[in-house]
């Protein structure tokens, strides 16, 4: 069994971290873990216990369901900004 947070989707975290202009050793600072696991979590090798994932929209000021909403198809050139539009709604 995975341990951290089930159906968490690591691109999503590159995409915002990347729109936030970060990189991964300042949003692993800001978190209090390694920028490797950061890396970790956005290739999908693991995923973020609940303590960090807690933080994680936080600091990224993002509403948490950003995390678990799948990617559109790779056609579609989706931004972070449409993707939060369509959550609003």
């Amino acid at each position: 069994m995975r341990l951290g947070t089930p159906q968490f989707i690591g691109e999503r975290l590159r995409e915002a971290r990347e729109a936030r202009g970060m990189t991964q050793i300042t949003l692993g600072e800001l978190l209090g873990i390694t920028n490797r696991a950061i890396s970790q979590y956005e290739k999908g090798l693991a995923s973020p216990h609940p303590e960090v994932m807690k933080n994680i929209p936080d600091k990224l000021n993002l509403p948490a369901q950003f995390f678990f909403t799948p990617l559109p198809p790779q056609e579609e050139e989706t931004t972070l900004f449409g993707v939060l539009g369509a959550l609003r709604q």
